[in-house]
């Protein structure tokens, strides 16, 4: 049988709200009656691997989509994809009997007439069309009953700079009526600058960071089950300073007061004079809950912060079940005797057992901070987040920490397993100047805890403070 791939460009209104993503909207269905409209459900969207390279401003992004017909009738359908402004498709393909079939530009009336005909004879094309307000369209046909259907797509931008600061959006949001979850999402995104990259931020997604000099990094997110309700956003910035600033201002009416948001972050790449001398308490939970895979991660990611340690650190454990118990009474000098130490106890000593006591823990690795803190003092708590015992209201453990962090240490939560307090790990990161990370079962665990333990390894700032001038300021 003869399958043949078809693409045309064709103007046509169609509200581009209906169709950010990417989704199949069925057409018709072929049932043993005769083709019928009646009753179509919307196939489901399996998965979405995005992969992003931008380069001077320019983003190149591929886009591989899973979809699946649920009905037991073959059906026809209606691909359809919001491109951001000022981008252009440069490679559409749709995926038979898991070949992959390139598509071929055809003038407007000799492509629709061709698909016609093919549709007709019942064989496999694919209509590429634009349809106004960026929206572009493929008609597909067949889509067999329960069966997959694969379809690529690649498409340029030159993306959007105000003054050093760069904006990537990936189209996501679908209107209500529409909406339905992703069953898994996975964005990554290399960027690659002359200019040092400085700022790396995703208001709409938690991501993961990856960098390479100063020029370079990579920003990854992945999720299972995902409602898509946001576009996934992407901002940086460049700057050949030793610290990158950027203002970002909104203000919603002439009338109304404004908001801003400032991004300030050093180089990525500081020599070793610049790295200031940290304090540091690992805050390890080894209680029952954390029997099997999840004691073995977490003690791998213990002994990577602690191997990774800069000579002129201090540091301490502090593993918590029932009760939470000091490695050593102060704070250590990170010399190879000592890290030799810590590995061995680590190794030989930490196992699961017991209730889940965080609130003591906590304010344990607050209360042994030095009194003098010349330098910075942090925490690196890592946990599956479920209280046992002492305090075990997630609300009341992130209010107490909160209350006896009167230093501003910053604490870093890091979270193992699937059936996790989220809210308490990451409300105990955020309410503390941290962020925190998490690490499924089966994932690669140094490329996770390298990517968190980064954030902390090298402070170059401390005590921030900020002058506005004479510009009013309020909720800072």
């Amino acid at each position: 049988m003869t399958r043949t791939l078809l693409a045309s460009l064709l103007v046509v209104a169609l509200p581009a709200a209906a169709v950010a993503q990417g989704l199949i909207l069925p057409q018709r269905i072929m049932t043993p009656d005769g083709p019928s409209v009646a009753g179509m459900p919307l196939l489901v969207v399996k998965s979405i691997k995005v992969t992003t390279e931008i380069s001077e401003q320019v983003a190149k992004t591929h886009v591989d989509q899973m979809f699946h017909n649920p009905s037991r009738w073959r059906m026809e359908g209606q691909y359809l994809f919001l491109l951001p402004k000022q981008a252009s498709v440069s490679d559409f393909a749709l995926y038979i009997d898991g070949k992959k079939t390139p598509g071929e530009l055809l003038e407007k009336e000799k492509a629709r007439g061709i698909y016609e005909g093919i549709v007709r004879r019942m064989q496999d094309p694919a209509l590429l069309e634009y349809m106004g307000s960026n929206v572009f369209q493929a008609r597909i046909f067949p889509i067999e009953p329960n069966s997959d259907r694969r379809i690529e797509m690649t498409y340029q931008e030159v993306l959007h700079q105000d003054f050093n600061l760069i904006k990537y959006v990936y189209p996501l949001q679908m209107p209500p009526h529409l909406t339905q979850p992703v069953g898994e999402f996975v964005i990554t995104a290399s960027i690659k600058s002359k200019s040092a990259l400085k700022n790396i931020y995703s208001p709409t997604h938690v991501v993961a960071t990856s960098r390479k000099g100063e020029n370079e990094a990579t920003v990854s997110f992945e999720g299972r089950n995902v409602v898509p309700d946001n576009d996934f956003a992407l901002y940086y910035s460049t700057s050949d300073q030793e610290v990158g600033i950027n203002l970002v201002c909104y203000r919603p009416d002439a009338g109304e007061d404004g908001y801003f948001m400032v991004l300030l972050s050093p180089k990525a790449d500081p020599q070793k004079g610049e790295v200031m001398a940290k304090d540091i308490a690992f805050v390890l939970d080894t209680s029952g809950s954390m029997l099997g895979e999840r004691i073995v991660q977490a003690k791998k990611a213990l002994k990577f912060c602690v191997q990774s340690l800069n000579r002129e650190d201090r540091f301490n454990i502090i593993t918590f079940a029932t009760e939470a118990t000091p490695f050593a009474d102060t704070l250590m000098e990170a010399t190879n005797e000592n890290l030799k130490k810590a590995v061995d106890f680590i190794d030989r000593d930490i196992k699961a057992a017991g209730g889940t006591n965080p609130n003591e823990a906590l304010l344990e690795a607050l209360k042994r901070q030095p009194a003098d803190r010349l330098r910075p003092y942090m925490i690196c708590f890592i946990t599956d987040g479920e209280p046992t015992v002492g305090v075990v209201d997630a609300k009341e453990i992130v209010e107490n920490v909160k209350k006896a962090n009167h230093t501003n240490v910053r604490i870093f939560s890091l979270g193992i397993g699937e059936e996790l307090n989220t809210k308490l790990i990451d409300e105990v990161a955020t309410s503390n100047f941290g962020v925190s990370e998490y690490i499924r079962p089966k994932e690669d665990i140094e490329l996770k805890v390298s990517n968190f333990y980064n954030r902390v390894a090298s402070p170059v700032l401390s005590h921030l403070a900020i002058d506005f001038g004479k510009v009013k300021t309020s909720d800072v």
